[in-house]
């Protein structure tokens, strides 16, 4: 005789086999009980990265797999630090329970990214970590723009130069530069952006040219 059987859970199981007999054979039962060891299954998770490099500000998609998928629910936690630094929680999903997951992360500094996940275990599977993966963030691309005002002035008047910083920044430092006769361009002042992220200096014209 043959039977399959997937055990309902973790433990150590005794297995016996009886038949009742017919007309010319006793009813007969097997002499010694087999045992059965079951051990939780070992549990895997994956993490990937959509995409892997991309710049400050922009949106990179952590999803992954959890198997076996398990009927009870399990915890993902998504972890991160700046290659060789120390590991922060960026997340933990709840109730995974299909196996899958997802979390958009919106990145707010550049550098270089590992980012892994764990599950937790249950009566019947064990938690895992996952690979690192790699991502890269990138700087943004910033402008900076400058306005005259007036074009054309007398020497000992006052000129407007001002200007705006995209993307926003609120309170940095601006180097105003200009170019003398002889070619050579020097600082004429530092300013900062306000909260619009624009700057304003007044220049006292000293010569003509």
């Amino acid at each position: 005789y043959s039977y399959t059987w997937t055990p309902a859970g973790v433990g150590t199981y005794e297995l016996k086999a009886n038949w009742p007999g017919d007309e010319i054979t006793d009813p007969a039962q097997s002499i010694a009980a087999e045992k059965l060891l079951v051990n939780r299954a070992k549990s895997t998770i994956a993490v990937n990265l959509n995409p892997s490099t991309l710049t400050v500000g922009s949106n990179v998609t952590i999803s992954g797999t959890v198997a076996p998928h398990r009927g009870a629910s399990v915890n993902v936690t998504i972890s991160y630090r700046l290659r060789g630094g120390l590991w922060n929680t960026l997340t933990t999903i709840g109730n995974v329970s299909g196996g899958n997951f997802k979390y958009i992360w919106t990145t707010t500094d550049a550098g270089i990214f590992e980012i892994r996940t764990n599950c937790t275990g249950d009566p019947n599977a064990g938690s895992a970590q996952s690979p690192i993966a790699t991502l890269t963030v990138n700087k943004a691309i910033s402008n900076i723009t400058i306005n005259v005002n007036p074009s054309k002035a007398t020497v000992g008047s006052d000129v407007t130069i001002s200007g705006t910083i995209e993307p926003a920044k609120r309170e940095v430092n601006v180097t105003i530069y200009s170019k003398g006769l002889d070619g050579t361009w020097m600082a004429l002042g530092v300013v900062k952006t306000d909260g619009n992220s624009q700057y304003t200096y007044i220049w006292n014209t000293s010569q003509v040219g």
